[in-house]
């Protein structure tokens, strides 16, 4: 479940990576300068790397990091 904020999203997402129906992975700028990822849920992940409670491992293509960032 999500808490929608009134806080101001910026989004980062590339014309070419934006869907016309349905979601997309997504990047956003929000106000304090962090950036909400949108992504497909991790299926695998290394053995060594520990997630906490709080935190999703997501993923999306490294072209929409790079290009969402320029």
């Amino acid at each position: 479940m999500f808490v929608k904020k009134e806080e101001k999203m910026k989004n980062l997402t590339p014309q070419e990576f934006k869907c016309i129906v349905g979601s997309c992975p997504q990047v956003y700028e929000l106000d304090d300068m962090t950036l909400l990822v949108i992504g497909k849920k991790s299926t695998e992940l290394p053995a060594d790397v520990k997630i906490a409670k709080d935190e999703q491992a997501i993923t999306i293509s490294r072209e929409l990091v790079k290009k969402s960032l320029e």
